[in-house]
């Protein structure tokens, strides 16, 4: 107990608020008016956040020596059953969640210091797996020590608490994004829009700048291996962030974000301390002899992902372990599920201004046949190979109208995916953009372990950029494949690479079993898997 106790006040620091109290110098009429919501009975409080205005104790969070409370919703968790990080998708000033060996359970909104709780919450995971150091994924390297000195500002969301919905809405807006395929990894996020919408910001990762808001109309990308100097000009509307990095050279200005300038320039000029080949952190492998795909590995480190996430990589980790999947293909199967992972966290991966999506070529082609329908065309040209990006330099065009109904229909497929998901990623979401747009045009490229593409949108006869002639349409096409990639992916996963596109999802049926051989009764509802 005494260890507990020493590992909380380590947590929640030197002087915490009025509203947090550590035993034994928690406020008894707290306790007595928390006794409402939490039955703790002979437990002994250990930990007490008062969550309401006027400090009555009438709301908040308890912690005892066997269990954590809370009175909304009204919730015990045994301490035992606390061995995953918590999340906070939307930053840690909103409600996050934590998954427990029960399952996943929602976390209260905080008044005060909600990062207290999210401290408190790793250093109990930490206890429970017996290590040292609190159990969140870190900023690893000499760029994530940077981010950890400089970036701590109320403007900035530092990972791992990167808000996901803005992330996502970054992706669809801006013309670079995160590269998933290499491993490319977001450690802070600004949101510049007013509303706090955030398809307006600054990204930085583990590797370069991304940029882009409507007071400069540019989308900026600065490798931090290019950078050779940093300034600040302030104006009377807006700041600016002026990089000087040759032909990436660019002025970011920051109106909603100015007060945040002073941080992020403090960031980017300690990384000119660093030699330019160490501006960058590889990619880590999580393969060993025990674990040959590496998917038990990466579970381990996303921490607490989408619930389909854990699934796919169990099955593949029990496949590989079992001598079912040869190793080489498991950990093929385990870089698509990771891609996966970090589509539906962050947001669309880009290369090069191409998206990606974790889906072999044929695959993805049959994939884009359940939203729009047939394509009206398809063409295929032979180009030259881009070793850089592992490309075949194969492209292929496939256009679509948008009076087709989705392809994937039947009773086979019936057994396998919703026809209530598939009747609203068909085509009836396009009956109310914003322009009459006639078609879309999508241009794959095959890529390893993925496929590249980008979405047209056709107007009075002329092909141009979804994201700027229909950026709604886009989000919510990249919505709707985010559903079918995890379907798909499940379903190569289980069957294998032999059955056609076209035939994969009439082995629906199969799969609850298929999957309850390896890993016993499992929720496959997230998948929008109908389990007889």
């Amino acid at each position: 107990m005494r260890e507990f106790l020493e590992r909380l006040r380590e947590a929640v620091g030197v002087d915490p608020p009025s509203g947090v109290q550590l035993a034994p110098g928690i406020d008894p009429k707290r306790l007595t008016n928390a006794a409402r919501w939490a039955s703790f009975g002979q437990e002994q409080p250990v930990l007490f956040i008062d969550n309401t205005v006027f400090g009555s104790g009438k709301a908040g969070v308890l912690l005892t020596s066997q269990a954590l409370y809370y009175d909304d919703p009204k919730t015990r968790v045994a301490l035992g059953e606390i061995l995953e990080p918590p999340v906070f998708p939307e930053g840690v000033k909103q409600q996050g969640s934590l998954r427990t060996s029960r399952g996943e359970v929602k976390l209260p909104f905080i008044l005060g210091d909600a990062e207290i709780l999210r401290r408190v919450l790793l250093a109990i995971v930490s206890i429970n797996r017996g290590t040292a150091s609190p159990a969140t994924p870190p900023l690893t390297g000499p760029i994530g020590e940077l981010a950890q000195q400089f970036l701590r500002h109320d403007q900035v969301n530092l990972a791992p608490d990167l808000p996901r919905k803005k992330l996502r809405a970054a992706a669809a807006s801006f013309t670079e994004w995160l590269d998933h395929a290499t491993g490319e990894r977001p450690i802070a996020f600004l949101d510049e829009t007013a509303l706090g919408k955030g398809d307006e910001g600054v990204l930085l990762t583990d590797r370069r700048l991304l940029a882009y808001t409507e007071a400069s109309g540019k989308h900026v990308m600065i490798p931090y291996s290019a950078i050779t100097g940093v300034s600040v000009k302030k104006g009377f509307m807006e700041t600016k962030l002026e990089v000087s990095a040759a032909q990436f050279s660019a002025p970011i200005p920051l109106i909603t974000c100015a007060d945040a300038v002073e941080p992020l320039t403090l960031f980017l000029r300690g990384l000119l301390r660093l030699p330019p080949e160490q501006r960058w952190e590889p990619p880590v492998s999580h393969a060993t002899a025990e674990d040959p795909s590496g998917a038990f590995g990466l579970l381990q480190a996303l921490g607490a992902p989408d619930v389909r996430i854990p699934i796919l990589l169990r099955f593949v980790g029990e496949m590989t372990r079992q001598g079912a999947m040869p190793p080489a293909v498991g950990a093929d199967f385990v870089a698509r599920i990771h891609m996966l992972h970090q589509t539906q966290a962050f947001g669309r991966g880009m290369v090069h201004g191409t998206r990606i999506s974790p889906l072999h070529g044929p695959d993805f082609h049959y994939m884009l046949s359940t939203v729009f329908g047939d394509p009206t065309h398809v063409a295929a040209t032979q180009g030259p190979p881009e070793a850089q990006r592992g490309s075949s330099g194969v492209t292929h065009t496939l256009d679509f109208a948008l009076t087709r109904r989705p392809n994937a229909v039947g009773a086979g497929v019936s057994t396998a995916v919703g026809l209530a998901a598939l009747a609203l990623i068909g085509v009836g979401w396009v009956s109310t953009p914003k322009r009459n747009i006639q078609g879309v045009r999508v241009v794959a490229t095959d890529l390893p372990c993925s496929t590249g593409f980008s979405a047209l949108g056709m107007l009075s006869g002329r092909f141009g950029p979804l994201a700027t002639m229909e950026p709604t349409v886009l989000g919510w096409l990249l919505d709707a494949l985010d559903d079918l990639e995890a379907i798909f992916t499940f379903y190569r996963a289980a069957f294998g690479w032999q059955i056609a596109p076209a035939h994969l999802l009439q082995w629906g049926g199969e799969l609850p079993g298929r999957v309850a051989q390896l890993l016993g009764p499992t929720d496959l509802s997230a998948f929008d898997v109908r389990c007889a």
